[in-house]
């Protein structure tokens, strides 16, 4: 996953997936923030292989810890993973 973020939103990538999209702020508590994103490239409803979904992430040890959720066709996906900040080129 490569992410930017930007304090209302941003753009994910997901080059092994062949799919991307983005991410809208929709609130934030204490360090929680929370986000909706929407596929715009892979959609799996468009025989892709990626599924709309909501994200929270907080800091942690200089990473971000990230939660996400999904349902499709009546089942629910999550994932859960640490972002390593990549230094700007």
């Amino acid at each position: 996953m490569v992410l930017t973020l930007t304090q209302q939103g941003g753009q994910s990538d997901y080059p092994g997936l062949d799919c991307g999209g983005t991410w809208t702020r929709v609130g934030g508590m204490g360090e929680y923030v929370f986000f909706v994103e929407r596929i715009t490239r892979g959609r799996v409803d468009q025989g892709g292989r990626c599924l709309d979904g909501t994200f929270t992430i907080a800091p942690a040890s200089g990473s971000l810890a990230v939660n996400w959720f999904s349902s499709y066709r009546g089942k629910p996906y999550v994932g859960w993973g640490l972002l390593q900040p990549r230094t700007q080129r």
